[in-house]
């Protein structure tokens, strides 16, 4: 009903609340979260919209906990990638030990399920997190292989910021 297509509409927007959405974007995605009902993958997908968007405002560990709210919630390995994904980006932000894991894991399962755009993001916080660590060899190299990636899906955010990477 109304809750399964409320957070359907926010998951389908998540790089919006990340990107476009400084304001009411965490405040819309909680509204959707709090009615019952709903898919585990749609409320998985509409908390990495909320992670996103507490993102885009600063609030990390607001971030942080949506993210892991969606890795417990996904249920299938599509939902799951992605959200391990946006987990290891928002652990990356705050240089947390376990950033790895959960981009291994995003990467892993987003290619399992033929997932190029999640492998690709996964990849580009990889590369993020060897440049922060000092190893710029690692990370152009993995940024090359995001820039294949994205050549292929025609994600330009995540292109743009592996070029910056590689640059």
């Amino acid at each position: 009903g109304r809750t399964e297509g409320a957070l359907r509409l926010v998951g389908a927007l998540w790089r919006f609340w990340w990107a476009g959405a400084k304001g009411d974007g965490v405040d819309i995605v909680r509204m959707a979260l709090r009615g019952r009902g709903g898919t585990a993958d749609h409320r998985a997908r509409a908390m990495v919209a909320g992670a996103l968007a507490a993102a885009s405002r600063l609030d990390f560990p607001a971030a942080v906990d949506l993210a892991g709210q969606a890795v417990a919630e996904a249920d299938g390995p599509g939902a799951r990638a992605f959200a391990h994904c946006w987990l290891g980006w928002a652990l990356a932000i705050v240089c947390h030990p376990d950033t790895g894991i959960h981009l291994e894991q995003a990467a892993t399962l987003a290619a399992e399920v033929g997932d190029v755009r999640t492998v690709a993001d996964a990849r580009n916080a990889e590369a993020y997190v060897a440049m922060r660590a000092g190893e710029p060899v690692d990370a152009l190299a993995i940024a090359r292989e995001v820039l294949a990636l994205t050549a292929t899906t025609g994600n330009q955010i995540t292109r743009c910021h592996a070029l910056t990477t590689a640059a």
